[in-house]
């Protein structure tokens, strides 16, 4: 909840009328690129991997891509420069056969196979970036992330109609300029090279040694059982009631029960401004979640921002920074490239290096589970 007021409050861009926007964009307009993970070798079979077979599923709140990506190096970069990341044969399909394909010389087991469940797999090309560690206007560059990408699955062994549970993993992956610049790993900007590091590491980085082998003596799921808990996180009113209530929603709570609670309220023109006053009591509205009227779900309060329902979940375009760098030409942005006309910022932060955070709006979605946008 926290992020999502932090930009609220910093950016203008999130600001609207109660009239539609003729300028405003749905992420859902956005075109695609399409990957293939198809690999041209294999991991060396010295590799360990316990099972016969990896099997994928994905409860994600939307399954339709892994995000977005920036496709343009130059000024003037609008909305449509976004696109949204999917693979070839869907998300789970292309997945599965990654890791059964790239790894076949490595999977030594017979019966037992690897059940990976997708809770979070997200790729943010461009990060919010924290800013608390400032000083002054100038960042440690190490802070400063190309790439995030969010990670939160949970590992079973399946055996016959059983499932065992042995593993969690909820973490993000940080592309900061010390590994981009590295060359044991060559990783560039605006692929997927990154992306599938990570997708090895996840693998790789199990200590199988750890997984008892009397774990069938223990806890046990169904397939059925596994499932139905993971649909239950859809549960939630915001996305199965019928209507969303129209109101001014102050936290991701509120958002996701569907329960604003301020229902009377009207723009006001206060100090060259336009702000949301509660009808109630006259007191401004400062920080706020979302909102909702008879138009649809949007923010802030001078410029109307959609906000939409994609899969389980909602995506608008949201502010953020994106790193440029004098010294990494050949896989960053080029230097001025923002979005300058919906700029969201005016003031720059420098980092070590040379470089500095430009002010964009790129496409954001909402985590159902915390209320996090990324």
């Amino acid at each position: 909840m926290k992020n999502l007021s932090l930009l609220l409050l910093l950016s203008p861009i999130f600001s609207f009328s109660q009239k539609p926007n003729k300028n405003d964009v749905a992420t859902t307009s956005l075109d695609s690129i399409v990957y293939d993970l198809t690999q041209k070798t294999l991991a060396p079979s010295d590799i360990y991997i316990p099972f016969k077979s990896i099997e994928i599923s994905d409860a994600r709140f939307d399954t339709s891509k892994l995000g977005y990506e920036l496709h343009k190096k130059y000024d003037n970069i609008s909305f449509k420069d976004f696109k949204q990341i999917k693979l070839a044969n869907g998300i789970r399909e292309s997945l599965q056969f990654f890791y059964n394909d790239y790894y076949k010389l490595c999977l030594k087991d017979s019966v037992k196979k690897l059940l990976i469940v997708l809770k979070t797999l997200w790729i943010d090309h461009a990060p919010a970036n924290d800013l608390m560690q400032e000083t002054g206007d100038e960042i440690e560059s190490i802070s400063i992330s190309f790439q995030n990408i969010h990670v939160k699955w949970e590992y079973y062994i399946h055996e016959g109609d059983r499932y065992y549970p042995f593993k969690r993993v909820d973490t993000v992956y940080r592309l900061t300029i010390p590994i981009l610049k590295s060359k044991e790993y060559k990783f560039r900007k605006n692929d997927l090279s990154f992306f599938m590091f990570v997708l090895k590491s996840q693998l790789e980085q199990i200590n199988y040694s750890q997984i008892d082998e009397k774990y069938n003596s223990k806890r046990s799921l169904s397939f059925h059982s596994i499932d139905s808990f993971n649909k239950k996180r859809f549960l939630m009113p915001i996305i199965n009631s019928e209507n969303i209530k129209k109101g001014i929603f102050l936290t991701f709570d509120e958002f996701r029960n569907n329960t604003p609670s301020i229902e009377q309220y009207e723009l006001k023109r206060i100090d060259k401004g336009k702000y949301w006053v509660n009808s109630k009591n006259s007191e401004r509205i400062y920080d706020f979640y979302l909102m909702c009227d008879s138009i649809g779900i949007h923010t802030g309060a001078n410029k109307r921002i959609s906000v939409v329902r994609v899969g389980n979940t909602f995506e608008f375009f949201g502010s953020g920074y994106i790193p440029v760098s004098n010294s990494l030409i050949g896989n960053l942005l080029n230097s001025g490239s923002v979005l300058n006309s919906t700029r969201p910022f005016e003031k720059k932060y420098s980092f070590a290096d040379g470089g500095e955070l430009q002010g964009v709006n790129a496409p954001r979605q909402i985590n159902m589970e915390t209320g996090e946008i990324y």
